[in-house]
């Protein structure tokens, strides 16, 4: 990547990381605590710096080949269509249980989406509540659940240690929303093809 970016003449330095460090430090509260995390981990301040020194060499390389893309939308549209995935996004709303009997318990009282969102939304519970991002079809609990359409209650199924009950609660099938999530992943791909063309034409370890 260092490379590739000195060739394309992408200025690079030490003080790249500080943005990085910065950003994770806001999540942390502030530096220090975010480098007593670090060191919890058995890592110390320097390859903490080292870490952050890299992670700031991917982000520019990334912003550096997605600012130079050349992709026409003619190619995101074609592959949005190949892919039929890609053409529906769901947003989903599960029940968690830690005693498959509670859970019983709850699901036979469940008889239609209003029913299961009065134990979604309730205060006093036995039981925890995940709701999900948008995912495509491929996302494990989804899967699981065997569901395919909005206010469909699956039956109980078990993850880990945990009973789950989920109820779809929307479907995406807006285009242009699909299509820019359909380009950051077709781009990404590409990305990675780029990368794997430069290590193997390099002979060299990637940060090298």
């Amino acid at each position: 990547m260092i490379n590739d970016l000195r060739k394309n003449k992408v200025k690079i330095t030490k003080n790249d990381s500080l943005e990085v460090i910065e950003d994770l430090s806001k999540k942390s509260m502030s530096k220090d605590s975010l480098i007593e995390n670090v060191k919890s981990f058995g890592a110390d301040e320097d390859e903490f710096d080292e870490i952050s020194y890299m992670d700031s060499i991917r982000k520019k390389h990334m912003d550096y080949y997605f600012s130079n893309d050349d992709t026409k939308d003619s190619e995101i549209v074609d592959y949005f269509k190949e892919n039929k995935f890609l053409q529906k996004k769901y947003k989903y709303d599960c029940l968690i249980f830690d005693n498959e009997s509670e859970a019983i318990k709850i699901r036979a009282k469940i008889k239609n989406s209003q029913d299961f969102k009065k134990y979604l939304n309730s205060k006093v519970r036995n039981y925890d509540i995940y709701r999900s991002d948008f995912v495509y079809n491929d996302d494990f609990l989804l899967k699981e659940s065997s569901l395919k359409k909005a206010d469909q209650i699956s039956k109980i199924f078990k993850y880990k240690d945990s009973y789950i009950i989920l109820m779809i609660n929307s479907v995406n099938q807006n285009e242009n929303d699909l299509l820019i999530d359909a380009k950051k992943i077709y781009l990404k791909n590409e990305y990675d093809k780029y990368l794997k063309n430069l290590i193997k034409n390099s002979n060299i370890k990637l940060f090298i």
